[in-house]
């Protein structure tokens, strides 16, 4: 999840986040740490994991004014609101469209980011190879869809012919 900091590499002046798929709140704890001036809308589309992290995990330790907690449909929720944000993180694996990997979600996704936003997805594929399908079509939508595109593994020692971690990053902006 460190590698989730690309995106403050590339636009420093990042000071607000939306993540899609809480879980365990590993990232929302690394952020708030590393990010003082920065807030997080986290969404979470389970009760039951936000249950879990408050019994096993103190979810009430981390709990702040610059960390909001949202029990909801990342999609659901990005089309009844209308915030922006400077970074949009998909790390959820279960929930509507696609887990946000179809066009209609990007766009969607696309219009909540700020000015120089970024999104950044969490994708469990190969890269290359015959199993390379989902990958392929993710990065063929966020190439119609932005201006820049960029992947990076979570584990550089893996073959891309291996399903992995991978981060897909887009913006409209140079992701350099």
């Amino acid at each position: 999840m460190q590698r989730f900091s690309y995106a403050f590499a590339v636009n420093p002046k990042i000071h607000r986040t939306l993540l899609i798929g809480g879980g365990a709140f590993a990232y929302p704890r690394y952020y708030l740490a590393q990010y003082p001036d920065c807030q997080i809308d986290v969404i979470e589309i389970s009760e039951d994991i936000l249950a879990i992290d408050q019994k096993y995990f103190s979810l009430d330790a981390i709990r702040n004014e610059r960390m909001k907690i949202i029990c909801d449909d990342g999609m659901r929720y990005l089309q009844k609101y209308a915030d922006t944000y400077d970074l949009i993180i998909n790390d959820a694996f279960v929930g509507s469209a696609e887990m946000c990997r179809d066009l209609s979600a990007v766009q969607l996704i696309h219009r909540h980011l700020n000015e120089h936003g970024i999104y950044l997805v969490n994708a469990a594929v190969s890269v290359k190879g015959l199993f390379s399908t989902k990958y392929r079509h993710f990065d063929t939508i966020l190439k119609r869809e932005f201006k820049e595109t960029a992947m990076m593994q979570c584990d550089e020692q893996r073959s891309l012919y291996e399903k992995q971690n991978i981060l897909m990053i887009a913006s409209d902006d140079s992701l350099l």
